[in-house]
């Protein structure tokens, strides 16, 4: 356990010296970059200009505000005209249109070299929450390891005895104790094809045997198509419970829908529903969209959140050749303790939020 502190300690303190470098790269960027348009300007435009030497270094912070009034008007209007040159300047340049021109030639590099400094902002940046997230995932394990985890303990004994007895093979079970005093049982078993066995059978036994009431986070025993088995948790006073049904069809009697999805059961009574749509139709779109979910179902059952998750996914999405396609992302979080949902949109179109017959 100390090991695996000492590694979360370890990525903690890498995420912080990646923070603190985007934040001090940042503001030293813009301004090297701006100090290099003045300075191509300076040598392109006024370089052996008679009042050369007035310009940039007796009044060098007033041609550097002029020079950003221009910057501005470029940005606005994508172009810089004589006419939209301040008087000031007017008065003292003898150069203006060839100011004109270079400046809004510069500002095109410009703004392309800004973009990518950004784009290698933001990569810094969301390097720094992966190693974060990491870190906190592993001060999470070392702390769910300190817990009395039974495999294979007496509960768990009891409780593949009382299913073999009824009939109910189990391929695999857990049950876990939390630091909060609440316990958590998984079961992997064969799927019952909408019989409802994990509700109807197997609650009432977890129930029995533990000698508290159990809940199923979810009935949704089998939601993928070829499918044999189904995994699901229970929780001790779950004051919610999902029933949730899909259904897709092809696009123009496609025999292949371009959309995916997936439901994960995860930590504390949480329940992820997962929807991503693929640009275009058939096989292609299903498969970027499958990428996708895919990415997210193994992020999130890490212990990514929500939010890291998707900024990952679609990071990792974006490195691929621009001839590959889009894919939108629905992402919801809900508490079966609380009824609290969250609720994660990128490229999708909006959802409707059904309550009684509203």
């Amino acid at each position: 356990m100390e090991r695996i502190r000492s590694w979360s300690s370890v990525f903690s303190e890498l995420s912080r010296s990646f923070e603190q470098v985007s934040s001090t790269v940042q503001q030293s960027q813009e301004e090297q970059g701006l100090q290099q348009l003045f300075a191509e300007v300076s040598k392109k435009v006024c370089q052996g200009c008679a009042l050369y030497r007035t310009c940039w270094e007796r009044d060098y912070y007033r041609t550097c505000q002029n020079m950003l009034d221009m910057l501005s008007i470029a940005e606005l209007q994508g172009k810089v005209d004589i006419d939209d040159l301040t008087e000031d300047l007017k008065k003292r340049c003898a150069r203006l249109k060839e100011m004109s021109i270079t400046i809004t030639c510069l500002y095109e590099t410009y703004k392309v070299n800004r973009y990518w400094q950004q784009r290698l902002l933001e990569s810094r940046e969301l390097v720094s929450e992966q190693l974060k997230g990491v870190s906190q995932i592993m001060e999470g394990m070392s702390s769910e390891l300190e817990l009395d985890v039974e495999l294979e303990g007496e509960i768990d004994q009891t409780l593949k005895y009382q299913f073999d007895k009824i009939g109910i093979p189990i391929h695999d079970l857990y049950t876990l104790h939390k630091e909060d005093g609440l316990m958590e049982v998984g079961v992997i078993k064969q799927a019952c094809r909408g019989q409802m066995e994990c509700r109807f059978t197997i609650a009432p036994v977890v129930s029995k045997v533990v000698g508290k009431a159990f809940n199923v986070a979810s009935t949704n025993c089998q939601h993928k198509e070829g499918e044999d088995k189904c995994f699901f948790k229970l929780y001790p006073a779950l004051k919610y419970n999902l029933d949730l049904g899909m259904a897709r069809i092809g696009k123009d009697g496609n025999h292949i829908s371009g959309d995916s999805y997936s439901v994960l059961h995860l930590k504390e009574g949480r329940m992820a529903l997962l929807l991503s749509d693929g640009m275009g139709t058939g096989p292609r779109a299903a498969k970027e969209s499958g990428t996708v979910v895919s990415l997210l179902e193994h992020l999130l059952e890490s212990g990514f959140g929500q939010d890291l998750a998707v900024k990952t996914v679609n990071s990792i999405m974006m490195l691929r050749p621009t001839e590959e396609s889009f894919s939108s992302i629905d992402l919801s979080v809900i508490d079966l303790y609380t009824g609290n949902g969250t609720f994660l949109k990128i490229g999708a179109v909006p959802s409707f939020w059904l309550g009684g017959r509203e």
